[in-house]
């Protein structure tokens, strides 16, 4: 759980001035930070069983090239996602950092 202070966002003072609690308001679920790192990890995981899988084909345990295959290609598009969404952020945080105050 996460907790957000209204006063740094920058709101209008009448925005949750009426909560008990003052101008926090608690935000159920993960941060940001800990979403980032549990899909880093699932990306990593993929690329794990896909390397398992191929040294079980190349050691002769595993007969099935479509389940090795498989693996492989599922690790790559993961991986690629992964890519593609850093891009995002990083694309996000340049033009925040344009942004003139």
């Amino acid at each position: 759980m996460a907790t957000v202070n209204l006063n740094q966002l920058g709101l209008p003072p009448q925005l949750g001035s009426d909560r008990p609690e003052g101008r926090r308001i608690q935000i159920e679920g993960e941060g940001f930070g800990e979403t980032l790192q549990k899909a880093a990890g699932e990306v990593n995981q993929e690329q794990l069983q896909a390397e398992e899988a191929v040294r079980q084909m190349v050691a002769g345990q595993e007969s099935d090239i479509h389940t090795v295959l498989y693996a492989v290609q599922r690790a790559d598009l993961s991986f690629q996602l992964a890519l593609q969404v850093r891009n995002k952020l990083i694309q996000a945080y340049d033009e925040v950092m344009r942004m003139q105050v």
